[in-house]
């Protein structure tokens, strides 16, 4: 049992602020998610909520997550402005809370009105030209399924593959518009001819947000033919790999039912950078949030994603990652289909490559100066497990022990870089001296912030042997009545104790 109220807060005659004031009138807590109604205005601001769709005079607006719960005998309010034609009425009609039926005391709905006729279906189609000398363009058919009664517009803007905007065509962009009884439109698009022998060369149209119509194609590409020879001949290079060769992890990091949290992971699998990326899928949530992406979403659950900038560029076997908060029905599974990068379907990525591991050795040194003046020095050895084809670095820095740095020995601190191919390095401590006689002393090498690598054994002892002689020890039971001379000879003042008597 519940109520929906309409109440008026400000009115102007072609605008006006209202409340909808939803009220549970049950001895139980309400949870809802979605409320449909017709409405004689349009709405063009929501706050407390979030509208879902709107077709015509129907409207459906969903909670805002922390109003989803309405308790026994209370109410929550969604805000909104709206405009309607002067004189107009403001009562909603047809109101149905999802899961709850019609409100309590509601009138008996309006007859249900003949089904509107689907919307036309927009396509567009590849194109195929040879270059020429700069007079040609690429010409895109763009065609509806069907006629409208009403305006239809999409949104079209160029994209590169290995031809170049600016050097092999002119990029373009902007919205077709189908007048009522149009069914089709081209787009032409400038290619910049040259007389420059190369291979044939590629790039791509992209549609998106139509109104009126539904999307299903979303790209097409123009394949520019290179009409230029020379005498002799040399055989043709082949055509650059489209830079679309990539995989896409789509990973749930938390999910609260009508709500999750995703990371979105571009892992480009070709051996060309990818440069200007863009996704897109089809799925079954709306987007509240994003980060490290821009993008746009359609009515019919099409999503487009472009980079932010920093993150344009895809190195071969490199990734971007951006994150998002989507909203979704409770039992809904969120996982996107229909994935395409830069206009090419797409997999899921592959497993990755295991990355090699970073140990560094210990090492031991005797204090002391050679034969030239020089201090001793302690070498750690670092190895990498194998070989990788990109360069790999780890930082280091020594830590004191029983050994003091810059008294035992001389502080140090870097980075190691290892070229592609490069397994080991060496890490070289100097090692002071000095007259104290004292016993060993040790201090470590730690490795650390590994980059295309993990870390193995990540801390190195250092030994530091003392090399100065002590004194000899004092007897410590002394003899009290020495004897200075075992072997005495004869004594010539001998006393006689015979003679004495």
């Amino acid at each position: 049992m519940y109520t929906v109220d309409l109440v008026i807060a400000n009115d102007w005659g072609t605008g006006f602020t209202a409340n909808l004031v939803i009220t549970n009138l049950s001895n139980e807590p309400m949870e809802w998610s979605q409320l449909e109604f017709d409405a004689p205005f349009t709405i063009t601001n929501l706050w407390n909520g979030e509208i879902l769709s709107s077709e015509g005079s129907r409207y459906v607006v969903s909670d805002a997550d922390w109003n989803s719960t309405i308790a026994p005998g209370n109410s929550i309010t969604i805000g909104f402005n709206g405009q309607k034609p002067s004189g107009a009425s403001g009562e909603l009609t047809n109101i149905n809370l999802a899961g709850f039926g019609e409100p309590t005391g509601s009138t008996p709905p309006e007859p249900t009105p003949e089904p509107e006729p689907a919307l036309p279906q927009i396509t567009l189609a590849d194109t195929t030209l040879t270059e020429g000398d700069g007079s040609n363009s690429a010409d895109f058919q763009v065609r509806l399924s069907t006629t409208s009664d009403d305006p239809v517009t999409v949104r079209y803007e160029t994209r590169n593959g290995s031809a170049i905007a600016g050097e092999d065509y002119s990029a373009a962009s902007g919205t077709l518009t189908f007048a009522p009884g149009q069914t089709e439109k081209t787009i032409s698009i400038p290619v910049l001819g040259d007389t420059q022998v190369e291979a044939d060369e590629t790039f791509r149209i992209r549609l998106s947000n139509p109104t009126n119509g539904e999307l299903v194609t979303r790209t097409a590409t123009a394949n520019l033919t290179n009409d230029d020879v020379t005498s002799p001949s040399p055989s043709p290079s082949p055509s650059p790999t489209p830079n679309s060769e990539g995989a896409i992890n789509f990973e749930i990091v938390d999910d609260w039912g009508n709500g999750f949290t995703a990371n979105i992971t571009i892992q480009n699998t070709s051996n060309q950078a990818i440069d200007g990326w863009d996704l897109s899928f089809e799925a079954p949530f709306t987007i509240q949030q994003i980060w490290n992406a821009s993008f746009s979403q359609s009515t019919n659950g099409a999503f487009e994603f472009t980079p932010v900038g920093w993150n344009q560029s895809i190195p071969p076997g490199g990734s971007v990652t951006f994150g998002l908060v989507g909203k979704k029905g409770a039992n809904v599974d969120p996982t996107p289909t229909h994935y395409e990068l830069n206009g090419a379907d797409i997999g899921t990525p592959p497993e990755p490559s295991p990355l090699p591991t970073l140990s560094i050795s210990d090492a031991t040194v005797t204090e002391g100066t050679d034969d030239a003046g020089a201090e001793p020095q302690a070498q750690f050895t670092v190895t990498l497990s194998e070989a990788s084809d990109q360069a790999i670095t780890v930082g280091y820095g020594t830590e004191n022990g029983s050994a003091i740095a810059n008294s035992d020995y001389t502080s140090k601190q870097g980075q190691l870089t290892f070229a592609a191919g490069e397994t080991e390095k060496i890490i070289r401590v100097a090692i002071a001296d000095d007259a104290q006689v004292e016993s060993s002393e040790t201090f470590t090498v730690e490795l650390s912030n590994p980059v295309g690598a993990t870390l193995d054994e990540a801390q190195g002892v250092g030994t530091i042997l003392d090399n100065d002689n002590p004194l000899p020890n004092p007897d410590p039971n002394p003899d009290p009545n020495p004897n200075p001379n075992p072997n005495p000879g004869p004594s010539t003042g001998a006393f006689n104790y015979a003679e004495g008597l």
